[in-house]
């Protein structure tokens, strides 16, 4: 379990495996369109491809970090009611390796700091992994986004439509600053092209 920077009454942070594949796909099917379309960096996310996303997404190579809040209305007893996700996705760059980032919270339960707990616990995997660096991306005029990078100690570049976002969690690799836009440049959008292709 990991730690709520500002506790928030019923809410955890818990790592996500196998047995919450179904969880998993509610929440993101949860989304509206806009909202899939900045979670996907895609216009168009059907249910299915949701589904088959989940599927794909390899459990023993990434980290999936869940933030549970109160049973919904209707939920059987007991049964938790997924809220956030937060993906680690763990790659090789040409400076090395590196984890990217991408977060969900139903609309509900935004502004409340569980995206920053998300990213701080996607930190901690990617340090636990040897990681260079924490990367992410987001569309430019994602501001809650791009809030949440910048309050995690995120350096923030623009391009044209979207934004990229990296934190050095170990020394600097050769090349300095330069080197992250290149592992960026090439790792951009893997994150869910890996699974929508």
């Amino acid at each position: 379990m990991y730690p709520l920077p500002t506790p928030l009454p019923g809410v955890a942070l818990h790592p996500l495996g196998a047995a919450h594949r179904d969880l998993i796909v509610a929440h993101l099917q949860r989304l509206d369109s806009d909202d899939r379309g900045l979670r996907f960096a895609q216009a168009s996310i059907t249910d299915a491809a949701i589904a088959r996303y989940v599927d794909a997404i390899p459990l023993r190579h990434d980290a999936l970090v869940g933030a549970f809040g109160p049973w919904g209305p209707g939920m059987p007893d007991q049964a938790p009611m997924l809220i956030a996700l937060g993906h680690g996705c763990l790659f090789d760059g040409p400076r090395g390796r590196m984890v990217e980032g991408a977060f969900s919270v139903d609309e509900a339960w935004r502004g409340r700091g569980i995206g920053h707990a998300l990213l701080a616990a996607l930190q901690v995997f990617a340090r636990d992994a040897g990681a260079m660096a924490l990367v992410g991306q987001c569309a430019a005029r994602n501001r809650r986004m791009r809030r949440v990078f910048e309050a995690g100690g995120m350096a923030l570049q623009r391009e044209d439509d979207e934004i990229q976002a990296r934190r050095w969690l170990r020394e600097m690799p050769a090349g300095g600053v330069a080197g992250w836009h290149l592992d960026m440049s090439r790792r951009s959008g893997k994150l869910a092209a890996r699974h929508f292709a």
